[in-house]
């Protein structure tokens, strides 16, 4: 099988003789990955070949990708090593995943719980320190890309896109102009510039406007086509809400505003959602659904939306509690922060 842009692709296949020997050719244009699947085991070897190399396995069943030794290919080698120093980070936090499951009825719990967190905050930190020495000193190899977007498990990422993006952008700066067409090469290319977008909109957004501030007039339409001015509502106190349907949190909170709004509203105090959903129509029907009786913006531009920019938002759910001036009275407040204002403001 080989690793390219559009996933992974079986591209050949084979059986061993009455030896266990198998042999596989392969036009080798640029350096690429291969995944030596053999029936019956759960993981593959993954050898990384470049034109011209004769690459040699020797493995025996049963766990083989955990226990085998490779030669005639020095990125295969580094993918074993980088791999392999995986596999034994993943089996120490396992251990001492299986050791806090077990001591949770200890007496001694507490300082036990102490003990192992150290000890799983050395593995991580250690293990990155050695993925960050092995990309450096492999930048020219395309293993150093594989050490990039190592996990521990699903989501669990050794590195991290913020953290260490200049490390993503040093292996890309090197080898795309070493290898302008290689498929996975051009997808880190592509990879990093969204990165690289993404954090500057991140950097632009960091720190939302304080309480105190006067909020900005951006141009908002309703759902409906009208035009919105935040500091020119008949409420005394408005909340301005970002949400989605897709986010869980938002969710929660909508029921909890719909009873603070229906106390509130007689006197004086207001809602208008910002939606960063893509679909009209889901959101339309989330609306209906959980009965939220107030205004709705929305321009289905998600996080490109231009209102996020001009009100500093990072992330959702957040929110900002303004008066009729668009002072900002109170942000990210819970539900519970809300009320608890919301009596203060409106007894």
């Amino acid at each position: 099988m080989e690793a390219s842009e559009r996933g992974i692709e079986t591209i050949d296949s084979t059986r061993t003789d009455n030896q266990g020997y198998f042999e596989l050719t392969q036009n080798v244009n640029t350096p690429s990955f291969y995944l030596i699947q053999v029936e019956g085991e759960d993981e593959p070897i993954i050898v990384l070949a470049e034109p011209g190399e004769t690459v040699k396995i020797d493995a025996k069943l049963a766990g083989m990708a955990r226990n085998y030794s490779v030669s005639g290919s020095k990125g295969s080698s580094l993918v074993r090593e980088l791999n392999f120093r995986l596999n034994k980070t993943v089996n120490a936090i396992d251990s001492l995943s299986a050791l806090f499951r077990s001591s949770r009825n200890h007496p001694r719990f507490d300082s036990i719980k102490i003990a192992l967190d150290s000890s799983y905050y050395r593995t991580i930190s250690e293990h990155k320190t050695q993925t960050i020495h092995f990309i450096k000193e492999n930048r020219y190899s395309l293993a150093a890309i594989l050490a990039l977007h190592q996990q521990y498990g699903e989501g669990r990422h050794v590195l991290n896109e913020r953290e260490d993006f200049e490390l993503f952008r040093l292996i890309d700066s090197l080898q795309h102009p070493l290898y302008p067409d290689n498929p996975l090469v051009n997808n880190l290319h592509m990879s990093v510039a969204k990165m690289h977008q993404q954090l500057q909109l991140f950097d632009k957004r960091q720190g939302m406007f304080a309480v105190g501030n006067v909020l900005p007039q951006p141009e908002l339409k309703t759902l409906n086509g009208e035009q919105v001015m935040l500091n020119q509502t008949k409420n005394r106190y408005t909340l301005i809400d970002f949400w989605a349907t897709w986010c869980n949190g938002c969710l929660s909170n909508n029921k909890k505003l719909r009873k603070i709004y229906n106390t509130y509203s007689a006197k004086g105090f207001g809602i208008v959602q910002i939606s960063l959903d893509e679909n009209r129509k889901e959101l339309e029907m989330a609306i209906q659904r959980d009965s939220l009786q107030w205004e709705h913006i929305a321009d289905f531009k998600q996080w490109a939306s231009p209102v996020i920019d001009t009100l500093h938002i990072q992330s959702i759910p957040a929110n900002y509690l303004i008066d009729n001036k668009g002072v900002v009275i109170g942000k990210n407040l819970t539900p519970k922060e809300l009320n608890e204002l919301l009596q203060k403001l409106l007894p």
